[in-house]
């Protein structure tokens, strides 16, 4: 059996498979015009998500999916804008990022950074802030339960205070009284917004999936990306319906995203395609999978978690 190998260890190997020397430097360079495209797709569903139910009410399902495809874009923007993908100033990265994407779901760029960056410093480990496991999952009554909790809204506080109040936000940030402004500020926006297309319940269905559907599927994401206790990271290729609501914009080239963090999201394919066809995954075959939902149907089974 092969050994796990900790961050150091693996950047050290893949570095042995990159045989063009300048692939990183030029994938860390940051594109205003994939940013731009990027911005303009995620709140394109939000629009499609109004047209379509103003064009047949009988297609609220579609509606809704759009507006929770926004949602987990703009989770991935939050997580990618804490890694500076916006720009190397701290105060303009973070106002930027917290009006444009982090205000729409209740999160907070500086606050997110704390808690994350001590998930890349202790993937794995107890003192991951981040972590969770099957281990976890079969404690508090297998996936079935997990999932109830999340739809019901039973995780709501535990995500506000994780994100808000706890010793690494505290620690790291401002007071938290001061950080709510732009959260009320695009919370506004977007009731202005379905208010004048006469469909102020969007507003409520958008909050339902925010604490409830949309958070769930970042954590059943990281169970894929993050197996066993240890400081493995998996990449997953997928399909593009599966990166829609797991993943998008890059997010699931996640190993990659360990390796290098500084890279921005639409950079990392190109990495994965290089160390690929070099057989970096051939021969670690522990470091990447095809499929999200299948991927966790297979670990259930193992971890005899239902």
């Amino acid at each position: 059996m092969k050994k796990e190998l900790n961050r150091k260890e693996l950047l050290a190997e893949v570095e042995n498979y990159i045989t063009d020397k300048s692939l990183i430097a030029n994938s860390k360079k940051r594109s205003l015009l994939m940013v731009v495209g990027y911005t303009i797709n995620t709140f394109l569903w939000i629009l499609f998500a109004v047209l379509i139910f103003k064009m047949n009410n009988a297609l609220l399902v579609c509606s809704i999916i759009m507006l929770l495809i926004s949602q987990r874009h703009l989770q991935t923007h939050v997580h990618d804008t804490a890694h500076f993908f916006l720009s190397d100033n701290k105060k303009t990265n973070d106002i930027v990022g917290n009006f444009l994407y982090a205000g729409f779901i209740g999160m907070n760029i500086a606050n997110y950074r704390a808690i994350h960056q001590k998930h890349h410093k202790f993937n794995g480990s107890a003192e991951d802030p981040e972590y969770f496991s099957y281990d976890e999952v079969k404690n508090s009554g297998g996936l079935v339960s997990l999932c109830l909790r999340y739809f019901f809204g039973l995780e709501v506080l535990k995500l506000v205070k994780k994100y808000y109040f706890s010793k690494q936000v505290n620690k790291n940030t401002v007071q938290v009284k001061s950080k709510f402004f732009h959260v009320i500020f695009c919370q506004l926006l977007l009731i202005s917004f379905f208010a004048i297309n006469d469909l102020y319940f969007f507003y409520i269905i958008w909050v339902i999936l925010a604490v409830t559907v949309s958070p769930l599927l970042s954590r059943l994401r990281f169970l894929v990306e993050h197996p066993g206790k240890n400081d493995t990271t998996r990449s997953t290729t997928s399909l593009f319906i599966e990166k829609v609501f797991f993943a998008p914009h890059g997010f699931n080239y996640h190993f990659e995203h360990h390796m290098w963090p500084m890279v921005p999201p639409y950079n990392l394919s190109k990495i994965h395609r290089h160390i690929r066809k070099n057989n970096f995954f051939k021969k670690n075959k522990n470091l990447i999978n095809t499929y999200y939902f299948s991927d966790l149907f297979r670990a259930a089974k193992s971890y005899n978690v239902n």
